[in-house]
């Protein structure tokens, strides 16, 4: 294998141990569960959402320069810098780290060592994930050269399990409108979100590696967001599947308890350890990486006011406090903000590809604003905070 080709793939294995943590654990068992013999529409549904819309935002991305703050100039030149704020802050503090922190703590420390003190865990996960995240050069490399062979190939094999021997009979779904169903446990992945923000951690690292050509560059992390995405296909492919044939028997789990029992039915004795270290290498090598972003993506948008290791370790902290919280109530947090934000990153990348028909800015501005006041009206719905009767058609 060259070497560009060995940069393509590890950095592909990079992207998909960053994008895949806690809620892609969760969210793929948890649609197929509900779905049962359905399933094959929320995985549709589920991959259109995240995977497809992930590699069409980075591939968007890269179109205007693969700078967040270009991604949205068009409508306003400080419009990409709040977009890169918002989604960096779901993936790095409010949301998606301490999930992961969390869900470790559930599922990898409490079955193994008990209910140990919760901040104490929180302190040590982050204090681990520091240490590779303070080296901010080596990151990627040890990421995908290192973590994520180890978390794909534990995950091919529970599939593996799963497909071969079944848990049990995949019975009608519980779900009214599976494939929507599956569309918004996309969402909850956050994969689109973090393709918004990796573009800078991506050209750095090549950089780094001596590919000096922007064009190269390019080149080399659409690739590397393909790959990924494949990955990213088969495995959630699999896991609803899995989660299917779990219907009749587990009619009513969900998240860590499902994934819990899956993993004994399959697994048998070393089920539980298995589950443990995969939890485990899914959540900290995700973390590392948005941790990365989250000091990457500050330091470019503030000029430079915010340093990278001084946004990582505020950071950290703030993780270490949410963490304790629990996964339940991180993942109710996570809907209403994602509702508003997920539709506004879609329209952003469409108003990309279709850049050279739609040259009004005005009418672009337009779009967006749109779009974010029909997502911020249906989420106050959601909460029960208004009640617009119009608003139903755009439920699912």
């Amino acid at each position: 294998m060259n070497k560009r080709a060995k940069d393509t793939l590890v950095l592909g294995l990079a992207f998909f141990a960053t994008v895949f943590g806690a809620g892609n654990l969760i969210f793929p068992v948890n649609l197929g569960n509900q779905a049962g013999e359905s399933w094959l529409q929320g995985a549709i549904g589920f991959l259109m959402s995240d995977v497809g819309l992930t590699v069409a935002v980075l591939i968007a991305l890269f179109k205007v320069g693969g700078d967040t703050q270009n991604f949205g100039k068009r409508i306003h030149p400080n419009f990409g810098k709040v977009i890169g704020a918002v989604s960096i802050i779901c993936l790095g503090p409010l949301i998606a780290i301490p999930r992961n922190g969390a869900l470790t703590y559930e599922l990898s420390v409490v079955p193994q060592l008990g209910e140990i003190n919760p901040w104490l865990f929180s302190i040590v996960y982050f204090g681990i994930c520091l240490f590779f995240v303070l080296r901010p050069s080596q990151i990627l490399d040890r990421l995908g050269s290192i973590l994520a062979p180890i978390l794909v190939a534990v995950l091919l094999y529970i599939i593996y399990l799963g497909v071969t021997a079944p848990i049990g009979e995949k019975t009608a779904s519980v779900i009214t409108n599976v494939f929507g169903k599956g569309i918004t446990q996309g969402y909850q992945t956050l994969g689109a979100v973090g393709s918004v923000v990796i573009g800078g951690l991506f050209l750095t690292n090549l950089t780094r590696k001596g590919y000096t050509s922007f064009n190269e560059q390019v080149k080399i992390s659409v690739n590397a967001g393909l790959v990924a995405g494949v990955l990213l296909a088969i495995i959630y492919g699999g896991l609803i599947y899995v989660g299917a044939t779990t219907s009749q028997t587990l009619a009513g789990q969900s998240n860590a308890p499902l994934l819990s029992t899956i993993a004994d039915r399959l697994l048998g004795g070393v089920g539980q350890a298995v589950l443990s270290i995969t939890v485990a290498l899914a959540c900290l090598t995700s973390s590392i990486g948005l941790l990365a972003m989250t000091g990457d993506i500050f330091q470019s948008i503030s000029g430079g006011k915010l340093k990278y290791r001084t946004t990582v370790l505020v950071t950290a902290a703030f993780s270490t406090v949410l963490a304790v919280v629990g996964i339940d109530k991180i993942i109710v947090l996570a809907g209403s903000i994602l509702t508003v934000l997920y539709p506004v990153i879609i329209i952003l990348t469409v108003i990309t590809f279709l850049d050279s028909y739609l040259t009004s800015r005005k009418l672009q501005a337009s779009l967006v604003l749109g779009t974010f006041a029909i997502s911020l009206l249906i989420t106050l719905q959601d909460l029960k905070l208004i009640n617009l009767e119009l608003l139903s058609i755009f439920s699912f």
